[in-house]
């Protein structure tokens, strides 16, 4: 027994907390194998975790062979974790590959059907030879970070992936690769480890570990002991550059394929259908989606077949004049296009977002009459795995399920000439083939009933070099330069649907103004006794009614609740309570990574010891405040600091501080006065906002994004400067690098837009109020107002936790003292 114990040893299955975690060599070790054991026939199989084992028989981890079975022949499960046979994907698209987890399969997430095969003896974490000479290696999946697309690792299965990160399945490298050194091999494969009273063994999941054991994530586990590396085993045996040859399926499917030379590849470009009814009229279409009721939809092959001698017939040839669709949200500026999928708005809302058939629309540009061009611009489908391999297409669904959908508003706001769109010139199609016949098309929509529809990206896959495009030429320079024009300001109401767009104005652009920064104001939860600042409704207590910072200005200047414009800096917020977010201080629950993993409480609001910037306490420790960080996968090195998650896009990545505070450098992360937000809009005012909640009801939320879109010379913070600056973990203490100006010389708290200027013209005016109201100290705030004129003790209310003692007061007559207005529950209420 010891000389085999010493064996495992060398193999660096199991290690210890003793290990200095700050060691400046990394350990490797590899995966220890379990056992399935039937106590009432005598046997055991090797396996590497519970879900292996059958019916009938239990499962004993590695730690726990290592612990009792020290004299059973089992014992050699330990070492035999490169022999255990593993699963088999069984869907087509995955190619029959070995692996270990059903995550791993592509098909597991387009199907309930069968997709995934477990104890494939001709599968294993090594290379196995096959009888007909192949060799069946295991491959694993591969977690991106889409903030920083060269963090990325080999992983088990998706379970050990942070949710918002990016999966790829490895069948993504049989279509797209042909050396093994590009495959998640199981040397490449991060795994976790099953701990008890401080021995570790490495493992691929919790299901690897006894009932008395911890598991340990990969990621956590690399985060708590940096010098130690789980591996789920230490060496490939097949040369890294070894070059693949797929075999079981015909050569067509060779990973790394390259077509037969033919020549030049051949562009071929949409052909219109038509709409017909039985009136002989006809409308051109380019599927069928587009005819009205009462007509039928005659696909391009179909009319170059049967519709020669009739006037439809010229429909073949224009597909650039037939109307298109356009998106009707505020977010999508107006933007003409072909499908809803690139409506972002249509992504966030089952409101009407998307009109079909607009005449003002169509693939190619269109002269408007206030000398703007509408133009149609698509869908951006990025590969995490390669992020250069991006495709402009007609629609999402045209996108594989595990790449990245771009919608085309995010141009608007990020680039200024036409040749960063994915205009029509660029957008690959698929084709309605029958028999040997092939017709460009956008989608199956376009195709007859008797004609099957081959999608963009199959297209490109074939033997023969066929290259569909919406059109051949665009006709706009490609060095344009572009200005969003924008509509004249509306009501306040929510946008109705139009009949004409938004346009793109070919102009050049304006130069640049200057841009005023601005602090968020905050308003009061008031009762007929008492009042406290907040920032939004939501920090109300029950019995409160929160009052907006414009119905404070308004409403209520003679009252001592008019403090609370001032108090934004003062107004407690929220803590993250499970342990994976350390603690941090924030706004919103989405900025809390437990709230992920959990159902169960992970935020507590109104926590008195956490404001909006970080604070110090009286043993010198710290506070420490943190916001989620907005990554748009187009533009990933221009982040956004926001205060919730809802204000980041559905095709962005959202990530929390915890998840910054592990993997940033010092002065990377996102500190009140780097957090954009939005603002309460009435009229022509605009007030720096949080969140829809913290407006009133006469009042419409703008969204930080929007905000910047209608009003570029405004720019909304959480905070103008850091005072005093107090550095998070791995920051230094430095002055704050914000560029807005120092709460001294921010006298403003409301913005009003008054006149057009530039594209939206926003000029800006300030609150005139005295000096001495300009800063008020933090014990003035939660006052509370007894109607008996006595004073009331902190215990009087449910809220007194978060108040003060009360310094200010009401006489028998209703009259405050010091102050000259009658503070009536019609004023409050």
């Amino acid at each position: 027994f010891s000389t085999r114990l010493f064996s495992y040893i060398d193999k660096k299955f199991f290690f210890t907390m003793s290990m200095p975690a700050n060691a400046a060599s990394v350990t490797g070790y590899s995966v220890g194998g379990g056992a399935c054991v039937n106590a009432a026939a005598g046997e055991y199989v090797c396996a590497l975790e519970k879900t292996q084992c059958a019916d009938g028989w239990n499962f004993i981890s590695a730690m726990e062979l290592e612990d009792k079975y020290a004299n059973n022949p089992i014992l050699q499960c330990l070492d035999d974790a490169n022999i255990i046979p593993i699963g088999k994907c069984t869907q087509e698209k995955d190619k029959e590959i070995c692996t270990g987890h059903m995550s791993n399969c592509e098909g597991c997430f387009e199907t309930s059907d069968i997709c995934f095969q477990p104890n494939v003896d001709s599968c294993g974490l090594q290379p196995k030879d096959q009888a007909d000479g192949s060799i069946n290696f295991a491959s694993f999946g591969l977690c991106v970070n889409p903030a920083y697309t060269d963090r990325k690792h080999c992983l088990w299965s998706r379970d050990e992936c942070p949710e918002g990160d990016v999966w790829v399945t490895p069948n993504t490298w049989v279509k797209d690769s042909a050396l093994v050194d590009d495959f998640c091999t199981c040397d490449k494969v991060q795994v976790g480890a099953c701990y008890k009273d401080a021995n570790f063994v490495c493992a691929v999941s919790a299901d690897s570990c006894g009932d008395a054991q911890q598991y340990i994530g990969a990621k956590d586990l690399t985060e708590q002991y940096p010098n130690i590396d789980c591996r789920l085993c230490k060496e490939f045996s097949i040369p890294k550059d070894a070059t693949l040859n797929y075999v079981g399926a015909s050569s067509a499917d060779s990973p790394g394929r390259q077509p037969q030379p033919v020549g030049e590849v051949t562009k071929y470009i949409v052909a219109g259908g038509a709409c017909v009814n039985d009136d002989q009229r006809y409308v051109c279409a380019l599927e069928k989606t587009q005819c009205s009721d009462g007509f039928d939809f005659i696909s391009a092959m179909l009319l170059q077949e049967k519709y020669r001698e009739s006037p439809a017939i010229q429909c073949l040839n224009e597909a650039d004049i037939v109307p298109v669709g356009q998106c009707l949200q505020d977010r999508d500026k107006g933007i003409c296009t072909g499908h809803m999928s690139n409506c972002e708005g249509c992504l966030e809302t089952s409101d009407a977002c998307f009109q079909m058939n607009v005449e003002s629309c169509s693939i190619q540009p269109q002269n408007n009459a206030d000398g703007s061009i509408n133009f149609a611009t698509f869908g951006l489908c990025i590969n995490p795995a390669y992020p250069d391999r991006k495709h402009c297409l007609w629609s999402r669904n045209e996108c594989p399920q595990d790449n990245v959908w771009v919608t085309p508003n995010a141009w608007l706001t990020d680039t200024t000439t036409v040749d960063e769109f994915c205009t029509c010139d660029k957008v690959q199609l698929g084709a309605c083939r029958k028999g040997d016949s092939f017709m460009c098309a956008v989608s199956g929509d376009a195709c007859d009933a008797d004609e099957e529809y081959v999608g963009a990206k199959t297209l490109t896959e074939l033997d023969y070099p066929i290259d569909c495009r919406l059109c051949k030429d665009f006709a706009i320079p490609k060095d344009t330069i572009l200005s969003v024009k924008y509509p004249q300001p509306a009501p306040v109401a929510p946008p109705k649907p139009v009949s004409t767009p938004a346009a793109v104005a070919i102009t050049p652009s304006p130069s640049q103004g200057m841009v005023a920064t601005y602090g968020v104001v905050a308003g009061a939860c008031i009762n007929q006794f008492e009042y406290w600042c907040a920032l939004e409704a939501t920090q109300c207590a029950e019995g409160y009614e929160f009052v907006s910072a414009r119905m404070l200005q308004q409403n209520y200047r003679q009252t001592p609740a008019i403090n609370c414009l001032d108090q934004a800096k003062n107004v407690p917020v929220g803590q993250c309570t499970r342990g994976s977010d350390n603690g941090i201080c924030t706004g919103h629950m989405s900025n809390c990574q437990g709230c992920y993993e959990t159902s169960g409480v992970c935020f507590e609001p109104n926590n008195a010891v956490c404001k909006i910037e970080a604070t110090q306490n009286q043993d010198g420790s710290i506070n420490h405040v943190g916001y989620g960080l907005c990554v748009n996968t187009l533009s990933p090195n221009d982040p956004k600091c926001l205060w919730s998650a809802n204000e980041c896009a559905t095709t962005s990545t959202w990530l929390t501080p915890s998840r910054r505070l592990q993997a940033s450098f010092e002065n990377d992360q996102c500190t009140c006065d780097k957090v954009l937000i939005g603002a309460c809009r009435s009229g022509t005012n605009l007030i720096c906002a949080v969140s829809p909640d913290a407006c009133d009801k006469d009042s419409v939320y703008v969204s930080s994004k929007e905000l910047r879109d209608i009003a570029p010379s405004i720019d909304c913070r959480l905070c103008t400067s850091l005072d005093p600056p107090i550095p998070l973990p791995g920051q230094k203490t430095e002055e704050s690098e914000s560029s807005g100006p120092d709460d001294g010389a921010i006298a403003t708290t409301v913005i009003f837009v008054v006149a057009l200027l530039s594209m939206m013209g926003v000029v800006l005016w300030s609150i005139e109020r005295k000096r001495s109201r300009a800063v008020r100290s933090a014990d003035q705030e939660g006052m509370i107002i007894n109607p008996d004129g006595g004073s009331i003790n902190s215990s009087a209310s449910s809220v007194s936790s978060m108040v003060t003692t009360p310094t200010i007061t009401v006489t028998s007559d209703g009259t405050l003292n010091g102050d000259t207005k009658n503070l009536s529950p019609a004023e409050i209420n």
